[in-house]
């Protein structure tokens, strides 16, 4: 029997969050007794992410907010 190492997907990418779900669940299946081990280490990346988006929404709330100071000036 073939192991199978490589999967090639078609995404819809209107459906973005559906679309990651799937992966994710078509990944972690394939991983018996990885699962937990695997979703955390997603989590961690995607708590990354999260958080550089948020800084920079932020900086640009804060750059948007000097940028009305100046034009009032």
């Amino acid at each position: 029997m073939a192991i199978v190492t490589r999967i090639d997907v078609s995404l819809d990418l209107n459906q973005p969050v559906r679309e990651i779900a799937d992966v994710i669940s078509l990944i972690i299946n394939s991983h018996p007794g990885q699962q937990l081990a695997i979703l955390k280490q997603v989590d961690e990346e995607i708590g990354a992410a999260l958080a550089k988006l948020e800084r920079e929404a932020v900086k640009d709330d804060q750059d948007a907010a000097g940028l009305d100071k100046n034009s009032e000036s």
